[in-house]
C-alpha cells in the first residue's frame, strides 16, 4: 500500500535550499514544523518535483542526515506536468523513514521572481504485490471545484455500472486542465494513493501507475466507489476524467 503526500509553496527570489510546506492532508494526521510525520516506518518510492526555476530539490529528514540528503532528480521546470513527467524512481534506493521522524522537502529558486514549487512524495509500507487476476479498465468522470494548490475531494461516476462484487484498484489515471496530482480515497483506508496528473487526455503518462505497476491502490464494493481528490494549480469548476484498472476479487 502507498500514499501520495504533497509539499507546495511560493519560493522567493534567491531562495536556496528553502523548506516547502507540507500541504494539509486528511490522510496524514501528524505534522511538525510544516513537515509530515508518519506514525509507522515508511519507504520512499517515488518523487516528482515541478515549478518554474526549481532546482536542487532534496528530501530532508533527521534520519537521512547520517550520510547525505537525497536529491530529487530528474525534475520538471514547468507549472504543470508535461508529456512523460520527470518522475524520480527511488524504489531501489532503500530510503526508509523511521516512525515519528519529520520528513520535509527543500528547493532552490533560480528564477528572477517568486515562483510556486510543488513536490509529490510517494511513501509506502514495503509491499508491492498486485492482486492477481484479469484486469479490466473502467472510465470515470467527476465534477469538482478546484482550489489552487490544495486537495479537493469529490465523487466519481463510472461510465458503466459495475456488477455486484468487491474490486481492487491496481491502476489509476486522471486528467483535467490545471491538474498536478490526483489520488483516491477509499471508504475503509487511511492512506490515499495517487498519481501525477495530466492536463489533457492526449498527454503521455508514466505507465508505472497502471496495470499493477505500483501494487494495489485499495479495495471497494461496487456500491461504495472510491472518491477522487485533485490537486491543481488554479481554482475553477472542472470535470476531471480518468481510468481505474480493476481486478474483481469477490
Amino acid at each position: 500500500m502507498f500514499h501520495l503526500a504533497v509539499f507546495s509553496q511560493s519560493q522567493g527570489i534567491g531562495a536556496v535550499n528553502d523548506q516547502l510546506n507540507a500541504v494539509l492532508d486528511q490522510g496524514i494526521t501528524l505534522t511538525q514544523n510544516n513537515n509530515y510525520v508518519f506514525s509507522q516506518e515508511v519507504e520512499i518510492r517515488l518523487a516528482y518535483a515541478l515549478g518554474t526555476g526549481i532546482s536542487r530539490t532534496r528530501i530532508n529528514a533527521p534520519s537521512l542526515r547520517r550520510l547525505f540528503l537525497p536529491s530529487i532528480q530528474p525534475l520538471d521546470t514547468a507549472t504543470a506536468p508535461p508529456d512523460l513527467p520527470a518522475i524520480a524512481d527511488l524504489r531501489n534506493a532503500g530510503l526508509t523513514i523511521p516512525r515519528m521522524d519529520e520528513v520535509g522537502i527543500e528547493t532552490t529558486n533560480t528564477d528572477a521572481g517568486a515562483q510556486q514549487h510543488t513536490v509529490g512524495l510517494w511513501i509506502g509500507d514495503g509491499q508491492y504485490n498486485s492482486t492477481p487476476g484479469p484486469i479490466f479498465t473502467a472510465r470515470f468522470t467527476a465534477a469538482i471545484t478546484s482550489v489552487a494548490f490544495a486537495w479537493v475531494i469529490g465523487a466519481i461516476t463510472l461510465e458503466q455500472g459495475l456488477p455486484a462484487g468487491v474490486y481492487t484498484v491496481v491502476g489509476f489515471s486522471c486528467w483535467v486542465t490545471s491538474l498536478l496530482f490526483a489520488r483516491l480515497q477509499f471508504p475503509t483506508q487511511v492512506w490515499r494513493p495517487g498519481v501525477v496528473g495530466r492536463t489533457a487526455e492526449g498527454n503521455d503518462e508514466r505507465f508505472l501507475f497502471r496495470m499493477g505497476g505500483m501494487g494495489d491502490f485499495g479495495t471497494f464494493v461496487n456500491i461504495a466507489l472510491p472518491q477522487l481528490e485533485i490537486f491543481c494549480n488554479a481554482a475553477a469548476a472542472i470535470t476531471p476524467a480518468g481510468y481505474l484498472d480493476l481486478v474483481k476479487v469477490g
